[in-house]
């Protein structure tokens, strides 16, 4: 309990923890005192529990593991399952504040499971039950007192996110009726902290209210009058963030009070980013010639300018958490999402014309490492990364990549000494049969809120400069001269320690949502000096986790300084790579959770027009 009100409660703060505290002792009381017990309390806490043991820490999952008789996910499952079942017995109509807090962790746990077409259905319970109970409209002046106000419109805020940003990534409809909504944003001023835990989703609530009174949905913004309207809204967002979320120097100093404030930073960019995204997808997946609508291709450049902001500001990410934290499969399907529209944007471009292709390249090399980092996490995070790795083998040119990849051998020649490498993770031990979760006594729970372990390590937050809107394309390149410009240059991830954005050329004297400049290119913002393509990137990519099998799923911690590959060339060697599934013949069942998202590119991609794998010189499919 103390973990999951120190840590895990703070990622969406659906949990106000003085009044559950209380409860809790309440709860305890009666059960020592074998009194009847609240049914949507005791509900509550068996949720709450489920999602505590999906992110338990190393220091304390052997001991758990031994006391509770099996692995954390199975304990945690099936808590879940015997909160679903009780919940069952709650009689229709009995409609109470704690339901919806249950509902809403219901749909907190599926969302970590990647189980995402779940948690669609508990949060579509959960808006019903708080609008039984009235939470979406202001009530009358002082028939409610202002702490229950302030609840109601927490809840309601939190609601009102998720319902836009699972709708949306589902294609799915909203669940709200927007139309019938006054509820009023919260205060935030209850807990006295410097910033509120809450201060992320209403933020995040604030513009989704905004885009819903303009557009409704994402699906309704097509036209390119439409879309440059609905992105000034976002960046116009952007620029009024508190100095604390601030894309561009944000004041840092109180991450060390707010433990939360690192996450929650990055958590914003990454959906600023992916927001403005949303209506110029099929602008990106189409194909398009030197003559195709200016506007059009304008849009496009927009859409790749950002997919590389955003997968840089989802490296930084990626480089601070491990392992337990990357079961917020937010930033797994981020990634994966990101790289397969620039993947079906390089596949389109037969033409040549996106300008910065080697900038997309080394971006879409970036993504697979990412994965590849994060595929012992979840079958989701592996199934992203198998799926990824081939399609990118269906690019004409090849990836730059800053992991060694496991069909390539490199000899390597040495030209300064390798950093040493982390330290290896114990592996988990498995232990028998089940027994039944003891809830912890409220002796054992500490009477507060205040984290006693930052949930990261603060640094600096990744600002993201003027996406620079062109109004004319440059000449075009012939293809032939276009492929082999670009097959001589990468872009070098080397940082060698120092921010990857301290010596991005910056442009001058403009505002966040300026887009004007025709001089300006966008890979500008992204490339150094191009290098010889024999010669591969050298970076601070971490290196790979140890082997693990399915139950080793160590808990949540920070890397303070990646460990990076030392700077060396490599001669590659091809090997066999084993027996590779088709593409174009993927499964539901090869898909898992994957698949309502991959139905979608599937069909973008128009396979049946795609060359097949380009083959090396031993008949292998080319190595990315």
């Amino acid at each position: 309990m103390q973990h999951f009100l120190g840590d895990i409660n703070y990622h969406y703060y659906i949990i106000y923890p003085p009044v559950f505290l209380q409860d809790y002792h309440i709860w305890w009381d009666r059960r020592s005192q074998s009194r009847p017990l609240s049914l949507q309390y005791t509900c509550l806490l068996a949720i709450i529990c489920a999602c505590a043991l999906q992110h338990v820490e190393n220091a304390t999952e052997k001991a758990l593991e031994r006391e509770l008789g099996d692995t954390m996910d199975v304990v945690s499952d099936q808590l879940h399952a015997a909160m679903r079942e009780l919940a069952s017995v709650i009689p229709v109509g009995h409609y109470h504040y704690l339901n919806v807090q249950r509902l809403l962790h219901s749909c907190y746990w599926y969302k970590a499971e990647a189980k995402f077409l779940e948690a669609w259905h508990v949060l579509s319970a959960a808006i019903l039950e708080a609008n039984e109970l009235g939470y979406h409209k202001e009530p009358a002046r002082g028939t409610v007192s202002e702490f229950d106000l302030e609840m109601r419109r927490r809840l309601w805020c939190i609601l009102d996110t998720w319902d836009w940003q699972i709708s949306s990534g589902l294609s799915r409809p909203k669940i709200i009726h927007r139309a019938d909504c006054d509820a009023e944003l919260p205060e935030l001023t209850l807990e006295g902290h410097i910033v509120s835990p809450l201060q992320h989703m209403k933020m995040q609530s604030g513009l989704t209210r905004q885009l819903a009174s303009r557009f409704s949905a994402p699906k309704n913004i097509i036209s390119p009058c439409e879309v440059q309207e609905y992105k000034a809204i976002i960046e116009k967002w952007v620029d009024d963030f508190p100095p604390e979320y601030a894309f561009e120097n944000p004041d840092t100093s109180k991450d060390d009070k707010c433990a939360w404030l690192f996450s929650h930073r990055f958590y914003v960019y990454t959906m600023a980013c992916l927001l403005i995204l949303n209506p110029i997808r099929h602008y990106m997946v189409k194909q398009y010639t030197w003559n195709s609508d200016p506007d059009e291709l304008n849009i496009r450049s927009v859409g790749v300018w950002y997919s590389l902001k955003l997968m840089k500001t989802l490296r930084r990410w990626v480089d601070k958490i491990y392992n337990r934290d990357g079961r917020l499969h937010f930033i797994i399907f981020s990634i994966f999402d990101t790289a397969a529209i620039l993947c079906t944007a390089i596949l389109k471009d037969t033409e040549y014309t996106i300008s910065n292709r080697a900038d997309v390249l080394a971006s879409i090399g970036n993504a697979v490492d990412m994965l590849k980092k994060l595929n012992t996490i979840s079958k989701t995070s592996k199934t992203s990364y198998d799926i990824l790795e081939r399609l990118v083998r269906r690019l004409p040119e090849s990836v730059p990549r800053r992991d060694l990849e496991r069909q390539v051998k490199r000899a390597r020649v040495n030209i300064r000494s390798p950093p040493p490498s982390g330290p290896t993770q114990h592996e988990r031990s498995l232990v028998p049969q089940v027994s039944t979760p003891v809830v912890p006594p409220p002796a054992a729970v500490a009477a507060t809120t205040r984290v006693e372990r930052p949930l990261a390590e603060p640094i600096a937050a990744a600002p993201l400069p003027t996406a620079p809107m062109p109004n004319s394309m440059v000449a075009p390149i012939p293809a032939r001269l276009a492929h082999q410009t670009m097959a001589t240059q990468h872009v070098n991830y080397s940082n060698n320690g120092t921010s990857e954005y301290e010596n991005q050329e910056m442009p001058q004297n403009v505002g966040y949502i300026s887009f004007n400049d025709p001089g300006m290119s966008i890979s500008s913002h992204f490339a150094d000096e191009p290098q010889a393509s024999q010669r591969w990137p050298s970076g601070s990519e971490s290196l790979p986790p140890p082997p693990m099998d399915e139950h080793t799923r160590p808990s949540f911690t920070t890397i303070n300084n990646p460990t990076g590959l030392g700077s060396g060339i490599y001669q590659q060697q091809i090997v066999d790579p084993g027996p590779e599934f088709d593409i174009e013949n993927l499964t539901t069942a090869q898909m898992g959770e994957l698949a309502p998202l991959w139905t979608w590119h599937s069909e973008n991609l128009d396979f049946a027009n795609m060359p097949p794998p380009t083959p090396g010189p031993n008949g292998y499919s080319r190595p990315m």
